[in-house]
């Protein structure tokens, strides 16, 4: 019996030996794949909020641009209370319409 426990010792050892060089490649493996899906993960979130801010920033501007046009086509028109302004939204709602339109799938 001392004799099967001395033979089946190289094969334990050979077995623990895979199996610890087995996980250790798939420690690796997946650390690596969590690494790179994280780091990809930061970056889309990255690039999400720039986006974002950048269409604030173009949505604010875009404010004051329309309010500075109302106030200059009320001034040049001068046919009373806001008919610049209402010349200006059909104009804004028109573009928005035209816009609409071209952009559906057919």
């Amino acid at each position: 019996m001392a004799d099967l426990n001395k033979q089946n010792m190289p094969d334990n050892n050979l077995r623990e030996i895979f199996f610890n060089l087995a996980e250790n490649f798939v420690k690796s493996f997946t650390g690596s794949l969590l690494d790179n899906a994280r780091e990809r993960v930061h970056e889309i979130i990255f690039n999400v909020k720039k986006e974002i801010f950048a269409l604030f920033l173009m949505i604010f501007g875009l404010g004051f641009l329309l309010y500075g046009a109302m106030k200059l086509i009320n001034k040049l028109i001068n046919l009373g209370g806001g008919a610049g302004y209402a010349l200006m939204g059909l104009l804004v709602l028109l573009i928005g319409l035209i816009l609409n339109f071209a952009g559906r799938k057919k």
